[in-house]
């Protein structure tokens, strides 16, 4: 009978050792999105206004990675005419949402949460193109990573 209980108590701890798993592997966080970072916007073009060319780091959009996003303009730098009365405006606060089917991003502003923005955006390597309704002479920019 000793016998008996001493294999029972082997085989016992024997599956008992083997069932069990890791399970406090950590989980991965997510890939960021492409678009997160900073662009310099370097080219604007469309609606009434002139085309007009920046200087890397004269306009800056920040993506964050908590789905924030910013628009800095530095000292001495000249707007375009349509980012004045056209959102994002310089100096704002935004939430964004990327919608990858689409191929389209939703700026909202943090400070008027109704006004939402939904643009189609291209992202290839270090370059990043908005359009705002380009069968309607809407703008387009052009972005370089920072």
């Amino acid at each position: 009978m000793k016998t008996y209980t001493l294999i029972l108590t082997i085989l016992l701890s024997l599956f008992t050792i083997l069932s069990c798993n890791n399970d406090d592997n950590p989980t991965q966080p997510p890939e960021p999105h492409p678009i997160e970072g900073k662009w310099s916007l370097v080219f604007i073009s469309g609606g009434l206004n002139p085309s007009m060319n920046f200087n890397m780091e004269d306009i800056v959009w920040d993506f964050k990675n908590d789905e924030t996003m910013n628009v800095e303009l530095r000292i001495g730098v000249e707007p375009h005419p349509a980012d004045t009365f056209i959102p994002p405006f310089l100096g704002s606060d935004y939430t964004y949402n990327i919608n990858t089917i689409e191929g389209e991003i939703v700026l909202t502003s943090i400070l008027y949460p109704t006004i939402h923005y939904e643009k189609n955006f291209i992202i290839d390597q270090d370059t990043l193109e908005i359009f705002e309704n380009p069968g309607a002479d809407g703008l387009y920019r052009k972005f370089i990573r920072n």
